[in-house]
């Protein structure tokens, strides 16, 4: 089965096939980074290992007009919005308006599954996501109640720099990124969003307000949305959400 065939209702969330494959690859790189969290030096390094665990399993589908199909499982695709400049206000906090002269930018999502009626709605060009007149249609399509994302991943990472443990900078900066990949995930509304953060140190401080604070975000933008977070430590996994995969190491709800 491949991932869910058409829009449905905000927070329906994934067709529970492709909902545990999916949990499973991330459960899979949390037991992977537990085993050897000094292997991985930065979080391309998990990008790395996830996407070569992913890219044939959501199957594929065939644009409109064109004479191959593409993989469902995407590595850094754009956004559909635009969002203010981070300088001007809080990364992601809302899109940038458009209709007037507001100046804003493209985003991307780590990792995308795109539903497979979107991809067959349209034609290669708009699939890709790349040019901006294109992308103009494609949030109207959006609008009307359509869904281009079947699934949002976001990953965060505290790496272990200059010492073997993360600082208190470090704690901030990954705080700060994980509760702007749930503004993102929110207004890009996929039908189920992840954000996953991993961390060198023995614990992840700030777990519990860092799940609240990220939740709070999502909410706020999205109140029907289907989030699942997850914090991934060396000796414990924080998570919160309808996860359907819950055998992380040492996993703890939140």
């Amino acid at each position: 089965m491949d991932a869910a065939a058409g829009p449905g209702a905000a927070g329906a969330g994934l067709v529970d096939d492709v909902t545990s494959r999916l949990e499973r690859r991330v459960c899979d790189l949390a037991h992977a980074f537990v085993a050897s969290p000094y292997e991985f030096f930065s979080e391309h390094e998990l990008h790395a290992e996830f996407y070569a665990a992913c890219r044939q399993a959501f199957g594929r589908a065939t644009p409109r007009e064109a004479s191959a199909p593409v993989h469902l499982f995407r590595h850094e695709y754009n956004t559909i919005g635009r969002y203010r400049p981070s300088r001007e206000t809080k990364r992601f906090d809302r899109r940038a308006d458009l209709s007037g002269t507001e100046r804003g930018g493209v985003g991307s999502l780590d990792f995308a599954i795109l539903e497979r009626s979107f991809v067959e709605a349209h034609d290669h060009l708009t699939v890709v996501n790349k040019d901006e007149p294109r992308r103009v249609r494609l949030r109207e399509w959006t609008k009307a109640e359509q869904r281009a994302l079947a699934a949002g991943i976001e990953f965060k990472m505290w790496h272990a720099a200059r010492t073997m443990e993360p600082q208190s900078s470090d704690v901030g900066a990954l705080t700060r990124g994980f509760i702007a990949d749930c503004r993102k995930l929110a207004h890009e509304q996929p039908r189920t969003s992840y954000a996953i953060a991993f961390t060198h140190g023995a614990d992840a401080p700030p777990y519990a307000r860092m799940l609240a604070d990220g939740h709070a975000e999502f909410r706020e933008r999205f109140p029907s949305g289907d989030l699942r977070l997850a914090i991934i430590a060396r000796d414990a996994t924080h998570l919160r959400g309808d996860w359907r995969v819950r055998d992380f190491p040492n996993c703890r709800r939140d």
